[in-house]
């Protein structure tokens, strides 16, 4: 199978974090932070550097504010529910996932809260006067993607965190599409919180996310319980990063999520970038030999992530995408979790697009094999 659904959740997962989930689960599958024999100390350490992992790749301040999540819409309502209070006034965009969007319509209904959405350019695009404009009206919160898992498009999100910075709004970055491909440095970029799955560009196993808290900013705790520490007392701990890490955590995914890291972090997010740059010109490059494609995807390399959306001009989507199945291809066809963006493209009313996103392990051939079958059916 070649497998071009990487914005989804990557395939190959990184070296060696199937033989590691494999192994805890084998041998040991102690619980994190409850016990004091040597195989539960050396999971929680396992667990530590996991954390200090995420803290070397983003260059974070503090790795006790790394919490470990479900996945990214776990972290994206933890941060949204913890953050956005009764009347308040959220920014975002139109190119979220439904992690984004669905908490903040459930905060509408429930706590009355205002949901504004900025402009887009002719390129789908986030337009930045009118996102500052809409920052002058003194909302709260600002809850925006770092990159389209539609379109690709590398947002101007370190500039949209700055001008939030400069107005005192409350921002949260959805990094799911960037995380593990693109450099991002908290230094640099300094969103209040940065949340992603570890399943994507982390090359980790589904079931894991972070939560990353980059200000003195602290959204409110909603789940509570078990920690393994302060158990003496009913009341949940406030240290972090337990006081949102309620229960028992998915340790066999963050097993298999550190080993990833480290792979990461041997090799270079740049060197990690500068692969992905080379696939994405090359997929572009290909675009240029088919005639009855509609591209709904930025073609600025240094500002796409290698994710693309098309439509065939001659056929259905469900016809391509069947064909593509047949041939062995797997991408996925749709709206993708993000309705709005398909309506700002056009593609809603045709059941969305079908999308093709590059992973790390994708080669050149891969990429000439998928365009000669849309050129044999003149797509």
């Amino acid at each position: 199978m070649i497998y071009f659904d990487n914005a989804a959740t990557s395939f190959p997962k990184a070296p060696f974090v199937a033989e590691n989930v494999f192994n805890y689960l084998k041998t040991s599958c102690s619980n994190v932070g409850r016990a004091s024999y040597s195989n539960a100390i050396e999971i929680s350490r396992t667990v530590f550097q996991a954390r200090e992992n995420i803290r070397k790749l983003l260059n974070a301040d503090k790795s006790d504010r790394v919490i470990f999540t479900n996945n990214a819409t776990h972290a994206l309502n933890m941060a949204i529910h913890g953050l956005v209070k009764e009347n308040d006034h959220v920014v975002t965009t139109h190119f979220e996932h439904n992690s984004v969007l669905r908490p903040l319509e459930y905060l509408r209904r429930t706590r009355n809260i205002k949901v504004s959405y900025t402009a887009y350019d002719e390129d789908y695009f986030p337009e930045l006067t009118d996102f500052e404009n809409l920052l002058k009206q003194k909302p709260q919160v600002a809850v925006f993607t770092a990159c389209s898992n539609v379109t690709g498009n590398i947002m101007p999100f370190k500039e949209m965190v700055d001008r939030c910075r400069e107005y005192g709004v409350i921002s949260i970055l959805d990094a799911s599409q960037l995380m593990g491909s693109y450099p991002l440095d908290l230094q640099d970029v300094k969103a209040d919180v940065v949340c992603s799955s570890g399943h994507k560009g982390l090359l980790g196993p589904t079931g894991t996310g972070v939560m990353v808290l980059n200000s003195e900013t602290i959204p409110e705790a909603f789940l509570t319980g078990g920690t393994g520490s302060n158990s003496e007392s009913i009341k949940h701990p406030e240290i972090m990063p337990d006081m949102f890490e309620a229960g028992t955590p998915n340790t066999t995914g963050i097993v298999g999520l550190n080993t990833s890291l480290e792979f990461i972090l041997d090799i270079g997010i740049n060197v990690i970038r500068k692969h992905k740059i080379a696939l994405i010109k090359h997929f572009i490059e290909c675009l240029d030999n088919l005639e009855n494609t509609i591209i709904h995807s930025c073609l600025n390399v240094q500002k796409q992530a290698g994710v693309f959306s098309l439509t065939p001009a001659n056929m259905s989507i469900t016809e391509l995408i069947g064909i593509l199945d047949e041939k062995e291809i797997a991408s996925r066809m749709g709206l993708h979790c993000a309705p709005l963006a398909h309506k700002a493209l056009g593609t809603f009313d045709q059941g969305g697009t079908i999308r093709v996103s590059l992973g790390f392990f994708n080669t050149f051939e891969e990429i000439d094999e998928l365009f000669a079958v849309l050129k044999h059916y003149d797509c």
